[in-house]
């Protein structure tokens, strides 16, 4: 169980120095009526994406209330 478990934990490490060296976050607040304070969103952008000249495509991930943006 012990390994499996540190496996687990090595694959999402590795993931997430894969996610950062090919994208860039921004993070950034919006203000809304619909809540009472300021929103927290990050966004990931690919590299290249300054230099691109076409449109890339949109994915949202929404997460429910209390969660973070991280």
């Amino acid at each position: 169980m012990r390994a499996a478990v540190v496996a687990i934990a090595m694959v999402v490490a590795l993931s997430e120095a894969v996610i950062a060296a090919e994208f860039k976050r921004q993070d950034s607040t919006i203000e809304s009526k619909l809540v009472p304070s300021p929103v927290e969103y990050s966004i990931l952008l690919p590299a290249g994406y300054e230099e691109a000249r076409d449109p890339y495509p949109l994915l949202l991930s929404l997460h429910g209330g209390r969660g973070s943006r991280d």
